[in-house]
């Protein structure tokens, strides 16, 4: 099976930057200790042997835990050259394992996840985080955690709120800063269980149109049931 490091690895630059068709992931300094032969331009193209490729590591904070696990799971196994790499058959198979990004300034949420046949897969969603006025300290702020709930029915309130089933994704936050649709203000959202409900600000919750989380909270219930006892790690920046 044949593997574009480039292309794969540009799909979750969270850090912005630009990738080259190589792999090259030099602009943003994420990888290092590249090994003459092995692994060139600071990045992760393979042309010598897998022992060499290991020596990448994942060290740029704007890269988040699953860049790490991918270079340890999946770089290990494969190898390649000009930024095309193969599976190495006899090579243990990657462990399954997914991160949730909101990126606050780039208005979107995306969730990673690598299988155990080491496919990467993204899926993304427009998301905005406008907070009320008179929101706690810290509503807008970044955080982590080390594990998504899932999507599950609201913490009670009006549920015009959060919108339809499903549209609730539990992102573990002690404060519950959850990802959700709905909108309860019906002269700003006439309709909050409408498929594209519209924006409405949050009291620190991430906010995201109802058939957008329903899509991506499907996608991570999907990973869960298949991969139970692998944690979600989320991170909101």
């Amino acid at each position: 099976m044949l593997f574009d490091i480039g292309a794969a690895l540009a799909a979750i630059d969270s850090g912005g930057a630009t990738l080259a068709a190589s792999g090259d992931l030099a602009a943003d300094g994420a990888f290092v200790g590249a090994t003459e032969g092995g692994v060139t331009s600071a990045g992760i193209v393979f042309s010598g042997s897998t022992a060499a490729a290991a020596g990448a590591s994942a060290s740029s904070p704007t890269w988040s835990g699953i860049v790490a696990g991918i270079v340890d799971s999946v770089a290990n196994h494969i190898w390649g050259n000009s930024g095309i790499a193969k599976f190495n058959p006899s090579a243990p198979k990657p462990q399954p394992m997914a991160e949730l990004q909101t990126d606050m300034s780039g208005h979107s949420t995306t969730f990673y996840s690598v299988d155990r046949n080491g496919v990467l897969s993204t899926t993304r969603i427009e998301t905005r985080n406008d907070v009320m006025r008179g929101s706690a300290a810290g509503a807008d702020g970044p955080f982590s955690t080390h594990n998504v709930v899932g999507v599950r029915p609201p913490y009670g309130g009006d549920p015009r709120s959060y919108g339809p089933p499903g549209a609730y994704i539990d992102t573990g936050d002690s404060r519950g800063r959850n990802i959700h649709g709905g909108g309860n203000n019906s002269r700003l959202i006439p309709d909050p269980f409408a498929p594209r409900q519209g924006w409405l600000a949050t009291e620190g919750c991430t906010r995201g149109q109802n058939e957008d989380v329903i899509s991506l909270g499907g996608v991570i219930t999907a990973f869960q049931h298949l991969n139970r006892g692998v944690a979600v790690p989320y991170v909101r920046f």
